[in-house]
């Protein structure tokens, strides 16, 4: 999967409204991630630790655990693309998603563990 078909996941799956819900997200994900190949899930998840692993920046988490540190830049990747790239940009954008309750990261990174065991 290369990065555009990832991002194209992703805002394809972000229930629509103001607040998305975590959890549909991360649903979405899994329906459509599980009816594809193997290689979808897998690309997907390669593609995601990178898009976690940019994010993965001092001036980012400096005060947070590292779980809420994972989260929250899982949070801003489950925000979609556009928010992704404007963080990446501008640190000060990340502010929000790790001192408010906003789109939850955590469930988007389960969304295709589940999936591994089906096609196994």
């Amino acid at each position: 999967m290369n990065e555009n078909t990832f991002w194209q996941f992703i805002d394809d799956c972000i229930p629509p409204g103001p607040d998305p819900d975590a959890q549909e997200l991360a649903a979405a994900l899994t329906a459509r991630l599980s009816a594809g190949p193997l290689a979808a899930v897998i690309g997907f998840a390669e593609q995601l630790s990178w898009a976690l692993y940019r994010l993965d920046r001092k001036e980012h988490g400096c005060e947070l655990s590292s779980d809420s540190f994972l989260y929250t830049r899982a949070a801003v990747v489950a925000a979609g693309r556009e928010t992704y790239e404007i963080v990446l940009q501008d640190p000060a954008h990340f502010v929000p998603y790790a001192t408010r309750s906003h789109l939850g990261g955590e469930p988007a990174l389960r969304a295709g563990q589940g999936i591994r065991a089906h096609h196994w």
